[in-house]
């Protein structure tokens, strides 16, 4: 399925290199989707299949198991764009910046700063990505990502935040 629907993958995949922390064996398949749509149907096709998985995003807060994870490790890192119009905002005058779950936070912070849009600047460093953050409610000098999300459209497992900069 996955070479068919051309979904990147690679069998055997050591996982100590993609967490943060470096530890962990390898992983039966590593399963990187572009979009959306590859991510549920990666989901679909291992749930159909029973096949374990386990979605990340930046795995900055995550200990890899050593040995081999027989089931599928789905990262969601290259689902990632982030955009924005300057002239939709919420009644209260925010302005809604759009973006995936593998965006990287710094990756957010650094486009609000380019946008000249403040709010974010707080999370500066944050290690992982935006979906990791919106899951754990990421909170950084006393101001949590709760505090300027506006909106979480919810898949099955991957995520497309709206976040609201006044």
């Amino acid at each position: 399925m996955l070479k068919v629907a051309k979904i990147p993958y690679t069998e055997n995949e050591p996982l100590a290199p993609k967490s943060t922390f470096k530890v962990g064996g390898t992983a039966r398949l590593y399963i990187r989707p572009q979009t959306p749509e590859q991510l549920e149907s990666t989901i679909s096709a291992a749930r159909s299949s029973e096949l374990p998985f386990f979605v990340t995003g930046g795995a900055s807060n995550l200990v890899y198991p050593d040995g081999v994870y027989e089931g599928a490790i789905i990262s969601t890192q290259e689902i990632k764009e982030i955009f924005y119009d300057p002239d939709e905002r919420t009644s209260d005058g925010s302005v809604l910046v759009t973006c995936q779950c593998g965006l990287p936070m710094a990756a957010f912070v650094d486009f609000c700063t380019r946008k000249n849009l403040s709010g974010a600047e707080q999370f500066a460093g944050l290690p992982g990505t935006v979906g990791g953050a919106v899951y754990m409610n990421a909170r950084c000098f006393d101001r949590s990502v709760s505090d300027i999300l506006y909106l979480v459209d919810v898949y099955e497992y991957g995520f497309r935040n709206i976040i609201h900069i006044s």
